[in-house]
């Protein structure tokens, strides 16, 4: 889908109505394309209700931290390929792109909204350009959008750096079923324990979010989980609010926040998401082992090593998670009562996920992406 977005560049030349040559800047009209996707092709991995009950938070750190979500639509994350995608948000009664934080009435913005704000000039949206002032708009509407057209002699001008610049910024963005989305992390559960104005007061809440660093800026204390471990991160909540005034309403906050896995084929669903635990297990102990000077390691410990670290880089399959259980419980025999302890645990954790596997598996692409290897 393309999109008209007025671009800002420096210009060194003479304008043809007369005059010296001077240094300025002008305005030129830039179509820009953001790549559109169909649903089947991009699914939703995840969608949360991002509803606290009315509750709005005390701290603008804590509603920066939570975010900007609509009332009347669940919160949600696509992935194309090994990459997450989330919806841009906008302020609903005016045409900008300003929402930041939970409590401020936000929609998802609409790729049609966002081309209609551009064409009034009103948000330049993703793009993040200036908005040109009323007599530059008169004069793109004179020159056809091409700002370059009213100089000659021109010594040396920006607008090819300009544009770069932008497509750089836009890279990131794409549309589906009508809606502008930006890449970003993988979801994933956060806790974190904030103030409400009126009930249910102070509370711990397990969130979905796409952004964990946001919520540790309002609460140093938060704890991540992954989205395969949300039962923990509920169990933490729960323990947590077990002595507060408000902890039946904390209840059945944290019950509506809960992360919901509709698609039959998201990463999240149980019979695959235990193969995205073994392979976080997996790069703890490669990671942790790796970093020893090898005349401290045992010959099983480094026979373990060895074998988790080959089954890391194969094809997801019967062969593969048949070469992490030999690794794991040569791990778990050369730690057990030893300094490397935890190690022993980590393996535990990833032998019991792989004795309670579904058997016969084909190859599937439900792992981490190559790049967190």
């Amino acid at each position: 889908m393309l999109f008209p977005v007025p671009v800002r560049f420096d210009i060194t030349a003479t304008r043809l109505e007369g005059g010296r040559r001077q240094s300025t800047q002008a305005w030129s009209i830039v179509d820009f394309e953001i790549p559109e996707f169909d649903p089947d092709d991009a699914p939703v991995a995840v969608s949360w209700k991002q509803d606290f009950g009315g509750a709005l938070f005390a701290y603008p750190s804590s509603q920066e931290a939570v975010g900007p979500s609509p009332r009347d639509k669940p919160m949600h994350v696509r992935k194309i390929g090994y990459q997450f995608y989330r919806p841009l948000m906008r302020e609903r009664s005016i045409p900008e792109v300003k929402v930041v934080r939970h409590g401020e009435d936000a929609d998802f913005l609409a790729a049609g909204t966002m081309l209609d704000m551009l064409r009034n000039f009103t948000d330049t949206g993703v793009f993040t350009t200036v908005l040109p002032g009323d007599s530059n708009r008169k004069r793109l509407v004179r020159n056809g959008g091409d700002g370059l057209t009213e100089f000659v002699s021109i010594d040396h001008h920006s607008r090819d750096r300009a544009v770069q610049e932008i497509r750089k910024r836009i890279a990131r963005f794409v549309i589906v079923d009508g809606l502008v989305y930006e890449r970003c992390p993988e979801p994933v559960v956060v806790t974190f324990t904030a103030d409400t104005v009126g009930e249910p007061g102070r509370g711990t809440f397990a969130m979905v979010t796409t952004d964990a660093k946001q919520v540790a800026r309002a609460d140093a204390r938060n704890e991540v989980f992954q989205l395969e471990d949300y039962a923990s991160a509920l169990k933490k909540v729960s323990r947590s609010n077990a002595s507060r005034p408000g902890k039946l309403a904390l209840s059945r906050i944290n019950e509506s926040l809960a992360p919901d896995i509709d698609n039959p084929e998201s990463i999240y669903q149980p019979d695959v998401a235990w193969m995205r635990q073994v392979d976080r297990l997996a790069l703890h102990v490669v990671g942790w082992v790796g970093e020893q000077k090898a005349s401290l390691l045992s010959d099983g410990l480094f026979s373990g090593y060895r074998n988790v670290f080959t089954a890391l880089h194969m094809a997801e399959g019967e062969e593969r998670f048949d070469l992490f259980a030999t690794g794991f419980q040569e791990v778990f025999d050369a730690s057990l009562g030893t300094e490397w302890e935890h190690l022993a645990e980590k393996a535990q954790k990833a032998i019991d996920l792989l004795e309670s596997r579904p058997v016969a598996l084909g190859p599937l692409n439900v792992g981490l992406s190559p790049a967190s290897m």
